[in-house]
């Protein structure tokens, strides 16, 4: 698997707005309601993105069953911000 830049951006920006203990899936309910196999494959590319980003201290949360975003670490912080500079 590669690293998509614009999941990760897409995740932390999710993370950002978000309320602590949100569910990550809500962010995703058109890709649950159709899930044909793009969005099987979204979604699996979404939770290893998010299990990246939660292993190396990026986001706050837990993945398990459900992934749960409890808020960006200031690591996830500096990281979205340098993303937005680049404009990935």
């Amino acid at each position: 698997m590669r690293r998509d830049w614009g999941l990760v951006q897409e995740i932390l920006l999710a993370a950002e707005s978000s309320p602590p203990n949100t569910s990550f899936s809500n962010y995703f309910k058109e890709d649950l309601i159709n899930p044909d196999a793009a969005s099987k494959e979204r979604m699996s590319l979404l939770r290893s993105h998010f299990k990246l980003l939660l292993d190396n201290g990026f986001i706050e949360g837990t993945a398990g069953a459900l992934m749960q975003i409890s808020g960006l670490t200031w690591k996830g912080h500096d990281l979205i911000e340098h993303l937005r500079s680049k404009q990935l």
